[in-house]
């Protein structure tokens, strides 16, 4: 007997997420280079013809609407010759020219830089598996310094002609939000920037982990300062639970989460917290709340991490950054003096105070994580089984707690 066998799936592309920049690596741009390369795969997939498939080719040039983000996002296309065919911003003249040659050209680098840069690529996805994450060194003119960028690649081909299609953002983290007055942002709070901070460090984890060697990967993130900001750090446990990376104590690694709370002292649930974190990225990752103690006096309180998914291997980890949360310290009184009388001059919105400013964010920092904590996917099934308070209702809260 003889049969056939399919695997369907939907015909819309990747939804963007905007507003986002190619000059950092937050998560809008990993979507945003995985939306525009399944778009330019898809169409080249279904071309019957050579003329079919280079009408594909101009149209991922010259397509603004469907194949150019703003931001910055754009796509490139060249055979496994290292020839460009496809180009969202580079010149005319660019086009059917080997990619070295370009480099020189163009003056965005050597002719070995160019050749380097091709060979990054086409190894990349010329083995088993025709989709990769890859690391390589770009400059935008001659004269400037090297710097790394990240692109989403795929294999397509047609007849027995092999190409290369991407899209690439720069790896480095977008500008760190400070604290109130200026501060390092602190993880003691949950302020706006502490929530920036998380979610920074977290894509730039992740984009790290999708373009290194295993080993790399656990290492730099335990030691590399820039997987650091003030006293936020990146941890990464495996689903089986144990501890590959820690940014704040590296002697937690190769430890589960029980055996590190033994090890300082915390009298909490480390399997519970586990699964907490495992679940959450098992659900797509997002906001994470759960107790703990301060070892100092032995008081309970909240923390928050954003928890997210990496696969490495075939092997699934979480990784988590987290602050607490706790709602920065009003300032009842202006840092301006005292009234004629002697009285304390009371803080007040209507004043451009620098205790206005204090206690504006910590109030945004407040309400961003009543509603973050409320909205997270990860935490939407534990919402629905616990009856969390309605949205509305906490507004009203916020309302009357910052009156």
């Amino acid at each position: 007997n003889s049969y056939y066998i399919g695997v369907g799936f939907g015909n819309d592309p990747l939804p963007l997420d905007l507003p986002c920049s190619e000059k950092s690596d937050r998560w809008c741009s990993l979507t945003n280079a995985r939306s525009l390369v399944g778009r330019a795969q898809f169409e080249l997939a279904q071309a019957d013809s050579l003329e079919d498939f280079e009408g594909a080719m101009y149209r991922i040039s010259v397509d603004e609407n469907q194949y150019k983000v703003p931001g910055g996002f754009y796509l490139f296309m060249c055979s496994f010759d290292g020839i460009m065919v496809a180009h969202g911003v580079l010149p005319d003249e660019a086009f059917g020219q080997p990619l070295s040659e370009i480099f020189v050209a163009l003056e965005l680098g050597t002719k070995e830089e160019g050749e380097a840069v091709h060979e990054t690529f086409r190894s990349a996805v010329s083995g088993e598996h025709p989709v990769a994450w890859v690391k390589y060194q770009w400059r935008d003119l001659l004269e400037e310094e090297v710097h790394t960028k990240v692109a989403f690649l795929v294999k397509a081909q047609f007849g027995e002609e092999m190409f290369y299609v991407g899209a690439g953002f720069r790896f480095v983290t977008d500008k760190i939000l400070a604290g109130p007055l200026g501060e390092t942002c602190s993880d003691q709070y949950n302020l706006p920037c502490s929530f920036r901070t998380a979610h920074q460090l977290s894509s730039h984890s992740l984009v790290h982990a999708v373009t290194s060697p295993r080993d790399e990967i656990f290492q730099a993130i335990s030691r590399d300062p820039k997987f650091r900001h003030g006293n936020f750090y990146v941890f990464i446990y495996s689903f089986s639970g144990y501890c590959m990376a820690h940014g704040g104590d590296e002697s937690f690694v190769g430890l589960t989460l029980p055996q590190v709370f033994d090890q300082v002292g915390i009298p909490l649930n480390g399997t519970q917290l586990h699964l907490q974190f495992r679940n959450a990225a098992a659900q797509g990752g997002g906001w994470v709340k759960y107790d703990w103690i301060s070892l100092v006096n032995l008081k309970r309180f909240q923390k928050i991490s954003y928890i997210f998914q990496i696969t490495i291997d075939g092997e699934d980890y979480y990784g988590g950054i987290g602050f607490s949360n706790l709602r920065h310290p009003l300032k009842k009184y202006s840092e301006k003096g005292v009234k004629q009388n002697g009285d304390p001059i009371p803080c007040s919105r209507l004043l451009g105070h620098k205790c206005s400013e204090v206690n504006a964010r910590a109030i945004l920092g407040q309400a961003l994580a009543e509603l973050t904590l409320s909205s997270s996917e990860a935490s939407a099934v534990e919402a629905v089984k616990t009856t969390k308070t309605p949205i509305e209702s906490i507004f009203e809260e916020i309302s009357a707690q910052n009156k």
